[in-house]
């Protein structure tokens, strides 16, 4: 069965360019942390916390930004939908759940195949 890969390459250029929106959003410390007021500790310790959370979200996002560079380039060579270990074509709806899957199920880590997401 052939892949759509043009439905797909809308939602990962829909997701680059949010994120990629998002991290330009994210450039500048909000106007709270300008730097023109004396800190307390518990001001600077909040501070340091914000900014290392705010790293932590860059990251991540970054992190996303090269699946779905891969996950285009994968398009662009004509192999995106095929598994890098067992070179058998990745169930679409593994795709629609995770566009830039890289693996069939079968070839999953057991541990992500079990992965449950918290509940709240």
């Amino acid at each position: 069965m052939a892949i759509n890969t043009g439905k797909y390459r809308r939602r990962l250029l829909d997701e680059r360019d949010r994120i990629k929106q998002d991290i330009l959003g994210r450039t500048e410390l909000p106007p709270s942390f300008n730097d023109d007021g004396a800190l307390d500790s518990a001001d600077s310790s909040v501070r340091e916390h914000s900014m290392d959370l705010e790293g932590s979200l860059m990251n991540m996002k970054s992190g996303r930004l090269e699946q779905i560079n891969a996950a285009l380039q994968r398009i662009e060579r004509g192999d995106y939908g095929i598994c890098v270990k067992c070179k058998k074509e990745i169930d679409p709806k593994r795709l629609d759940a995770e566009p830039t899957a890289m693996t069939c199920m079968d070839c999953l880590p057991a541990k992500e195949q079990s992965f449950s997401a918290p509940t709240m």
